[in-house]
C-alpha cells in the first residue's frame, strides 16, 4: 500500500522538501534545540503545504511530515504538525469566512503561526471532562482556565482554546484567542523532550476574546475535536516510524564504519539479528501508519486504526532507539549526538495524545472489550 497510494506528484515533493531538510534544517538542529526554530524557517517548510492546495491533500502533508522527522528534532517536527496538521485544518472545517481569511490564508505560508490547546491534566483521557471555561457576556466570551506544555505555545499568533461553556459534559466550544491578548500567560515548559517545539503553559485569567472568535457552534466543538485528534495521531505515527528509520539509517552507516576486532561490525551475528528486528518493526509501524493514513485521506472512519497506528509506532521508536543504543554503546549518549536527541525525543512520542495506555483503553472500548 505505501508504494501504491502516492502519486509521483508526491514522490516529486518529497524529493524537495527532503533536499530543504537536508541542507536548511539538519546542519542547524542542534543550533536550534537552544534557541528555538526561527520563524521563516517554519515558513519556508510550510511552503510545501501551500504548493500542494493549503494542506489539503493529506497524502501530501503526510509527505511533509514524514520528511521533516527525518531531521532529528521531535519538536520541530510537532510545531510543524500542531500548526498544519491540527490548527489549519480546525480553521478550514470550522472557520467563518473572516477567520478563514485571517488565519487560514495567512498560516498556510507561514506568515501567522497557530497552536492548539485542547486537554489538560484532568482531561487527558476525556475530552468532556475539561475544566477551562468561558462564559458569554455581551458581544465577548470571558474565558477562564489552564493549558499545560502547549507546543507553539510561546510563539504562535493565536491559539485554538477548548472551553467548556455549558453544564453538559459535552457542551464545549474552540475558540481562536490572539496570542497577546490581555491576562493569557505563557510561561515555557522546560521540557527536556521537544525542545524546539515552543512549548508553553498558558493560564488564561479573565481572558476577554470577542464573539465572533468562536470557532464553530457554541457547544458543538467535541465531535470536531475527536476528528481532529485522529489525525493528529495519525501524524504522530508517520512522524515516530519516519524518525525510526532515520535512527536505523544511521545505525547501519556506524556499524559499515567499525569492526569488531578484524570483522566488520554489521557482519557479526548479534549486530545482523538487531538489524533485522530492527527493519522488521519499522516497515510493520509504516504500513499500520499508511493504511491508516489512506482511510482517513478518503474520508474513512479510521479511529481504531489511527490509534493502532500511533500505539505501534511510538513503540518502535522506543525500541528502535534501544536497539541502536546497543550498536553505538555510550557514544550515542553524549549530549548532541544524533541518538541523544532521538532518544529524549521518543519519550513524547508516548506521551502525546493521551499517552499509550489511555490509547490503549479506548482502542479495547472501540473492540467492544
Amino acid at each position: 500500500m505505501s508504494y501504491e497510494m502516492f502519486t509521483a506528484e508526491h514522490e516529486a515533493l518529497r524529493q524537495r522538501v527532503r533536499a530543504f531538510v537536508q541542507t536548511e534544517i539538519i546542519p542547524r538542529v542542534d543550533e536550534w534545540e537552544d534557541k528555538g526554530v526561527p520563524r521563516e524557517v517554519i515558513a519556508r517548510g510550510l511552503k510545501f503545504f501551500e504548493a500542494q492546495g493549503a494542506g489539503q491533500d493529506k497524502l501530501a502533508a503526510a509527505v511533509l511530515i514524514e520528511e521533516i522527522s527525518r531531521a532529528g528534532s521531535g519538536g520541530l517536527a510537532a510545531g510543524i504538525i500542531a500548526h498544519a496538521a491540527v490548527a489549519l485544518p480546525l480553521i478550514r472545517e470550522l472557520g467563518s469566512e473572516q477567520q478563514q481569511q485571517k488565519y487560514l490564508a495567512p498560516g498556510v505560508v507561514g506568515e501567522k503561526l497557530g497552536a492548539v490547546a485542547l486537554a489538560e491534566p484532568t482531561a487527558v483521557y476525556k475530552l468532556s471532562a475539561i475544566e477551562t471555561t468561558a462564559r458569554r457576556e455581551g458581544d465577548e466570551y470571558i474565558i477562564v482556565g489552564a493549558k499545560p506544555a502547549v507546543v507553539n505555545g510561546d510563539r504562535a499568533d493565536y491559539i485554538i482554546v477548548s472551553a467548556r461553556t455549558g453544564e453538559n459534559e459535552t457542551s464545549l466550544s474552540l475558540f481562536i484567542v490572539e496570542a497577546n491578548a490581555p491576562g493569557l500567560k505563557k510561561s515555557p515548559s522546560r521540557l527536556a523532550a521537544w525542545r524546539s517545539a515552543g512549548c508553553a503553559d498558558l493560564v488564561f485569567t479573565e481572558v476577554k476574546t470577542p464573539a465572533a472568535s468562536l470557532l464553530g457552534q457554541e457547544g458543538e466543538g467535541l465531535a470536531p475535536l475527536m476528528k481532529s485528534i485522529e489525525w493528529e495521531r495519525i501524524a504522530s505515527a508517520l512522524s515516530a516510524a519516519s524518525a525510526a528509520m532515520e535512527i536505523w539509517r544511521e545505525t547501519v552507516k556506524h556499524t559499515k564504519e567499525r569492526k569488531v576486532g578484524a570483522v566488520p561490525m554489521f557482519k557479526t551475528q548479534e549486530i545482523s539479528f538487531i538489524v533485522a528486528e530492527a527493519v522488521a518493526t519499522i516497515t510493520a509501524a509504516t504500513e499500520l501508519a499508511h493504511e491508516a493514513l489512506w482511510k482517513h485521506a478518503r474520508g474513512q472512519r479510521c479511529s481504531t486504526e489511527a490509534l493502532a497506528a500511533k500505539i505501534y509506532a511510538a513503540k518502535c521508536l522506543s525500541e528502535t532507539v534501544e536497539r541502536a543504543f546497543q550498536v553505538f554503546g555510550p557514544a550515542g549518549l553524549v549530549e548532541g549526538h544524533k541518538l541523544e536527541r532521538f532518544a529524549r525525543d521518543a519519550r513524547m512520542a508516548m506521551l502525546t495524545s493521551g499517552g499509550l495506555g489511555i490509547e490503549k483503553e479506548l482502542m479495547a472500548e472501540q473492540m467492544g472489550l
